[in-house]
């Protein structure tokens, strides 16, 4: 997904909870509690299914935190169902503002990576996500994928605009 895209994946749902229409989401979203009651959201890509979020509950369940959407028009066990393992997308109008030199994830894929010195590294194919930290996949050609902890020790400048990204140094294991 592009920045130029209509919109970005914020979760995946899971199973209903209850008999009331609610259902687990897993979260994807970088901002989780930016999305609020009210919020409108995309049962596809494209913006075309839309539905409102009529409630939202965080609960805590062995020790993790787990997110309940309730969204407009699926209101028992059986609409719930339905819902089950679709994507749940915002519009690019209502992605939340970001502080100043902070960036959306994906916004990453597709980076050029540079060394300090100016040789070309390779390029972002994707970002895992980590508890304590995330780390760029960067295809680094026929050697195959190299992995950057996102750490100030590496990382010396990202921009999106321009889709590159410039490393401090390498890690040792490289």
């Amino acid at each position: 997904m592009s920045v130029q895209s209509l919109s970005r994946a914020i979760g995946i749902i899971g199973k209903p909870h209850g008999v009331r229409g609610y259902v687990y989401v897993r979260m994807f979203t970088d901002y989780p509690d930016s999305v609020q009651k009210n919020s409108i959201l995309y049962l596809d890509e494209k913006c075309t299914c839309k539905t409102r979020l009529e409630n939202v509950k965080f609960i805590t369940s062995g020790g993790a935190r787990r997110t309940i959407f309730k969204l407009s028009g699926y209101d028992g066990i059986k609409e719930a169902e339905q819902l089950r393992n679709k994507v749940l997308y915002r519009n690019v109008q209502d992605w939340p503002e970001l502080e100043q030199d902070t960036f959306w994830i994906d916004e990453l894929n597709g980076c050029e990576v540079f060394l300090s010195d100016g040789t070309f590294f390779g390029i972002v194919e994707d970002v895992e996500k980590h508890p304590y930290n995330d780390n760029l996949l960067i295809r680094t050609g026929a050697e195959g994928i190299s992995t950057i902890p996102m750490f100030e020790e590496y990382i010396d400048n990202i921009d999106v605009k321009k889709k590159r990204i410039i490393l401090k140094k390498l890690p040792e294991y490289i």
